[in-house]
Formats: C-alpha cells, sequence, structure tokens
C-alpha cells in the first residue's frame, strides 16, 4: 500500500536504472534491519527463551527507532518479495495443471 501512495506521488519508476537503485536500497534497508535484529537478539524474546525485555536506554533514541523501523522494514521486504515468490509458483502450478490436461 505504502509503495503504491508513493507511485501515484512521484509516477512510476520506469527506467530501469532507477528500479535497480530502489531495489538496492530496499535490500540495504534490510539487511541493516537484519543486523539490528541480531544485534537485539529479538529471536530468543520472540521464541520465549528470555523472559526479560531490556531496552538499552542510554544510546540515543533517534538510533534505537532507527534500528526498530530497520527490523519493521526486514519483515516489509520478506513478505513483499515472499509473496511475490509465492505468486510466481502458483502461476507455474496454473500452467502445469493446464498442460497436463
Amino acid at each position: 500500500m505504502i509503495l503504491g501512495m508513493i507511485r501515484k506521488m512521484t509516477g512510476p519508476a520506469a527506467s530501469r536504472p532507477g528500479r535497480i537503485v530502489l531495489r538496492a536500497a530496499g535490500a540495504a534497508f534490510a539487511g541493516y534491519g537484519l543486523y539490528a535484529f541480531v544485534k537485539n537478539r529479538l529471536l530468543s524474546y520472540m521464541f520465549l527463551t528470555s523472559s526479560f525485555v531490556f531496552f538499552d536506554f542510554q544510546r540515543p533514541v533517534v538510533l534505537f527507532f532507527t534500528e526498530y523501523v530497520g527490523i519493521m522494514g526486514l519483515f516489509v521486504f520478506l513478505a513483499h518479495y515472499g509473496g511475490k515468490w509465492m505468486q510466481k509458483l502458483a502461476g507455474k502450478k496454473k500452467a502445469i495443471s493446464r498442460i497436463k490436461k
């Protein structure tokens, strides 16, 4: 939805270099999110192996929010490209079932 809103405001990125730059920026942002996810050991909190969540309030608030927005960007990136991959698989399955008939 957010990408659609940005596309309406700026127009489609029709040029191939523009799309490549935007995808690389998204991948870099997702990479930073992965770094922050591992650094903050959030997987242990997700699987309840750690019963106490410690937020380091000694670091700047901007850095704290940047890391968590990066983590959110990681999961948005994974969901977007995972959905595209699943649609591609579903299309291939439909094409194979048409051939078999």
